[in-house]
């Protein structure tokens, strides 16, 4: 279990001085002994800036977590894929064809609880909510 994380947010609507944004969120979680990116903005563009300018190592990065399917979450994942192939993705339920085809693989979609690094556990598909009662989504 680690005992301590350090979290870099990438993006969060609100930008750093220095660093760019769009609408949308990402974060690198760092354990120390393992580092997974947890979403990726909507932006290709402002996460390759953002990652650059914070000097984040995308082949440093054991493992990336999708938290659920909307754009705003998922956009930057098509850099991601590009600098860091084969970089194992996360994933609630849905269509995870275009993550494959931006180099993100394998796509490991869960249907329940399971531990993603040592001491980080995805909570598992949790039901979709209103406005989006279709959107599954999973926590870390």
């Amino acid at each position: 279990m680690p005992s301590r994380l350090v979290l870099t947010v990438i993006n969060d609507n609100e930008p750093a001085p220095g660093l760019l944004s769009r609408w949308g969120w990402s974060v690198l979680v760092d354990a120390g002994s393992w580092r997974l990116l947890f979403d990726a903005d909507t932006d290709p563009k402002v996460i390759r800036y953002n990652v650059e300018r914070l000097g984040i190592d995308l082949w440093r990065v054991n493992a990336a977590f999708l938290s659920h399917h909307h754009y705003d979450h998922y956009g930057g994942f098509e850099y991601v894929g590009r600098e860091r192939p084969g970089l194992r993705i996360y994933t609630p339920p849905g269509d995870t064809g275009f993550l494959a085809s931006w180099g993100l693989a394998p796509v490991t979609v869960y249907h329940g609880g399971v531990e993603v690094a040592e001491g980080a556990w995805s909570t598992g598909p949790l039901p979709g909510q209103a406005p989006y009662p279709t959107v599954q989504e999973h926590a870390l």
